[in-house]
């Protein structure tokens, strides 16, 4: 049986905390959401269909990339499945984006990681932290990464990297209680802990680790 995190395309935006439900309903970006200016940055979408699967004898690849797209920041995207466990080794996990959304998926008996990863072209399964030329995601009050997440079960993992051009990391990470309904959730760039300069960003990852029979979205 198979449970599955799902990020939907209106789902991950960076923006000001006083951003109104309109611009936390809205894609993944960064974003401003102050009264003078609503300008966001897309990150994602999620129009792009994609799909990959721990096991590397199933028909479905074990890491993907796909690009180029507008609607994509950087134009491309990668998804890949790391540390995985097993008792059965006919179960997986997998990560799919579809219809506008983002599924993750842990099998019976099976716990793993399902990581997604704007960096620009390049193989799908590192962390290129030059990809994004030394973006500015703190401009014009920039404050904060918004998503919608759903969870069937607890336990629920989010993880943010911020790579910036010279390779310095600053990560943010929470765990969830089931969320059986989407709820809105913002990482705020104050709480991020390393020292990497947002202000020149290279790479933008996010992890999403859970127990065995998690559905999460």
């Amino acid at each position: 049986m198979k449970t599955n995190t799902r990020i939907s395309k209106k789902n991950i935006l960076t923006t000001t905390v006083q951003a109104t439900v309109a611009a936390l309903a809205s894609t993944v970006m960064l974003g401003v959401g102050n009264v003078q200016a609503n300008t966001n940055i897309l990150i994602d979408d999620f129009g792009q269909a994609q799909k990959v699967d721990s096991d590397p004898n199933n028909t479905q690849p074990i890491k993907s990339q796909v690009g180029p797209d507008n609607n994509i920041l950087g134009s491309y995207r990668d998804i890949f499945i790391n540390d995985v466990t097993t008792n059965d080794s006919s179960n997986s996990s997998s990560f799919v984006v579809s219809n506008g959304e983002a599924f993750f998926s842990n099998d019976f008996g099976v716990q793993g990681t399902g990581i997604m990863v704007w960096d620009g072209d390049d193989d799908p399964d590192t962390v290129n932290f030059q990809g994004l030329g030394g973006i500015n995601i703190i401009e014009n009050g920039l404050d904060h990464i918004a998503m919608e997440l759903s969870s069937d079960l607890d336990g629920l993992n989010v993880k943010f990297n911020i790579y910036d051009m010279n390779g310095k990391i600053s990560s943010i990470d929470r765990e969830f209680s089931a969320m059986p309904t989407t709820s809105n959730q913002d990482f705020l760039f104050d709480d991020f802990v390393g020292n990497a300069e947002f202000d020149n960003v290279g790479a933008i990852e996010l992890l999403l680790t859970g127990p065995a029979r998690i559905d999460a979205g």
